[in-house]
C-alpha cells in the first residue's frame, strides 16, 4: 500500500495475505519480498542490525506483514521465506527518485565503495531449490 494509517495497512496485508494463503497447500512455497528497513533502521540509527523498535512506520508495516506471513504459513503448513531486499527500484521507490535527481541535476553520481546488497532473481530461485532439497 502507498499510504494509510496503521489499522488500514494491517487490514490491507491481512486481506491480501489471507486471500493468497487460501489457495496454498503444504506443497507450496511462499516468498514474501520485504525490506531491510524491517530491521528497524532509521536515519538516526542506520546500522544494519535488529533494532527493538522500528525506525519508521514503513518498517513497522513490513514487520507486521512478515510476522503475519509466518503465522499463516504455520497455520496452513506452507513454507514461508522472507526476503529482506535492500534498494528496490521502481516508479514509486524513493531510491529510484533520489538516483534520478542526482543524474538529472548533476549529470553524475558516485558509486559507493561499500559492499552492495544486491540480490538477483536466480539467486532467490536457487536458494529456494536448495532449501527445498534439504527439507
Amino acid at each position: 500500500p502507498s499510504g494509510g494509517n496503521l489499522s488500514e495497512i494491517k487490514k490491507f496485508y491481512k486481506n491480501r495475505l489471507n486471500y493468497l494463503f487460501n489457495y496454498l497447500s503444504k506443497e507450496n512455497i511462499f516468498v514474501f519480498a520485504s525490506t531491510m528497513m524491517a530491521w528497524g533502521m532509521s536515519e538516526l540509527s542506520p546500522k544494519i542490525k535488529y533494532h527493538i523498535f522500528p525506525g519508521t512506520m514503513y518498517a513497522n508495516h513490513k514487520r507486521y506483514a512478515e510476522k503475519y506471513c509466518i503465522k499463516l504459513g504455520k497455520r496452513k503448513n506452507v513454507k514461508v521465506f522472507i526476503f529482506r531486499l535492500a534498494d528496490v527500484h521502481g516508479v514509486l521507490q524513493r531510491t529510484t527518485n533520489n538516483l534520478k535527481k542526482l543524474i538529472e541535476n548533476e549529470n553524475k553520481f558516485i558509486l559507493p565503495t561499500t559492499p552492495a546488497w544486491i540480490v538477483f532473481v536466480y539467486e532467490i530461485a536457487e536458494s529456494l531449490i536448495k532449501q527445498n532439497l534439504h527439507d
